[in-house]
């Protein structure tokens, strides 16, 4: 059964941006993002040729689109009652805002600021001075540290590996040349989605914006896929540094699946595996609480982008290469005998009305809509997967975990 968390309608603005409502009746707030396909995975355009660009480049043009002729762009919105904001992430670079009122005045300032940005040389000089303040003040947090070093020797030879802010010679690197080629060939209305929530009368606010909007001459060059890595690694280290307690961070790489609706189906599912062999409801949670091998902070992530799949155990313990050996041996038991389908079947329910609970918000609406945008998949296509989910996908997704290629433990100890 096709689910329908909300009415939506799609629109195209000019023949070239795809914009689409997220209806929510009764609402007087309206919340707009505008989402390129670029982020922290992604290193090379074709022109030509393939050019590779620095790392940590598409979080350097998000900061520089909000500076036009000397002002900040969120002081601009201010003035039109919008609060604006933006977010890099490994897979895309997000612009959003939201207010009560001027939402054409407010899309129109969106529109022109990312897709007219006034780069200048002097702007991306001073810009690298800030972000390298911002990456410094990371690398202060040695479980940053930590985790990017997992990250670095997990994916040796992926962008995957690198920040999403680069590194500090990647940020000194940095040119108003660069930043222009990316611009030009990530930020093409084609590529962009424009999803506005609220209760509003939408088409005469595009037709307005038809005749107030102009779009930058269709770019030549190609944004370049994410290849993926199949090389296996299995690595151990130890890190010191100024801590009280011992810290590990456990990377386990997965293959990537090609075919969408299988890899979609298989990340549901060994989220809900995960959860129920590792989770605060497991045998394993209360035993290793107990005796000091975890702390209640103790987490496990699915990790999920394009050509990115893996699982990240990460926890405060007494006894960290106890804690790693207890790990390998609970992922050398058969799925069957620590996964219960009484478990499954709650753990199922539950996801599902977490989807649900997301978009109760217009920013968890436009957040759902846009998670998975790249793959054209929304929360309502995941609830549905997940409804369709077996005992047996569960237990099928557990195996493939524990016969990954990959895994990967950084240890932080005290000095």
């Amino acid at each position: 059964m096709k689910h329908k968390l909300f009415e939506s309608k799609s629109y195209s603005l000019k023949g070239r941006l795809n914009v689409v409502h997220l209806n929510r009746p009764g609402f007087l707030k309206s919340y707009a993002a505008l989402v390129f396909p670029v982020g922290g995975l992604h290193r090379a355009y074709e022109d030509g040729q393939t050019i590779v660009f620095p790392a940590g480049a598409a979080h350097f043009l998000e900061h520089k689109c909000f500076e036009k002729e000397g002002m900040e762009m969120t002081d601009v919105f201010s003035k039109q009652g919008a609060s604006a904001n933006a977010f890099t992430s490994y897979q895309s670079t997000s612009y959003v805002f939201e207010t009560i009122e001027n939402l054409e005045a407010n899309l129109k300032t969106l529109l022109e600021m990312c897709f007219y940005p006034q780069f200048t040389e002097a702007g991306v000089e001073k810009e690298k001075g800030i972000i390298t303040q911002e990456w410094a003040m990371y690398q202060d947090n040695p479980f940053y540290r930590q985790y990017q070093a997992m990250q670095e020797i997990l994916y040796e030879g992926h962008p995957y590996a690198q920040d999403i802010l680069g590194e500090k010679e990647s940020i000194a690197g940095m040119s108003l040349s660069i930043l222009k080629n990316i611009h030009e060939t990530y930020y093409q209305p084609e590529l962009a989605t424009l999803v506005i929530a609220g209760d509003i009368d939408l088409p005469p606010i595009l037709e307005a914006l038809e005749a107030s909007v102009a779009f930058p001459p269709k770019s030549t060059k190609k944004p370049v896929p994410v290849g993926g890595l199949e090389t296996p690694v299995v690595k151990d280290i130890i890190l010191d540094d100024d801590v009280q307690d011992q810290y590990v961070v456990m990377g386990f790489r997965l293959p990537y699946i090609v075919d969408k609706w299988e890899r979609y189906r298989h990340y549901l599912a060994l989220d809900i595996a995960m959860d129920s062999v590792f989770g605060s409801s497991s045998v394993f949670f209360e035993n290793a609480l107990d005796e000091g091998l975890i702390s209640d902070n103790f987490f496990t992530e699915t990790g999920f982008y394009e050509s990115v799949y893996d699982v990240t155990m990460a926890t405060q313990t007494k006894e960290a290469s106890l804690f790693i050996e207890t790990i390998i041996k609970m992922i050398k038991k058969p799925g069957h005998e620590i996964i219960t389908e009484s478990l499954f079947r709650r753990l199922k329910k539950a996801n599902i009305g977490s989807s649900i609970f997301a978009t109760e918000s217009l920013e968890g609406m436009v957040r759902s809509y846009t998670r998975f945008l790249h793959d054209s998949i929304t929360e309502e296509d995941l609830i549905t997967l997940q409804e369709s989910l077996t005992f047996e996908d569960v237990l099928k997704a557990y195996e493939d975990f524990q016969n990954c290629l990959s895994t990967v433990s950084v240890t932080l100890k005290p000095r």
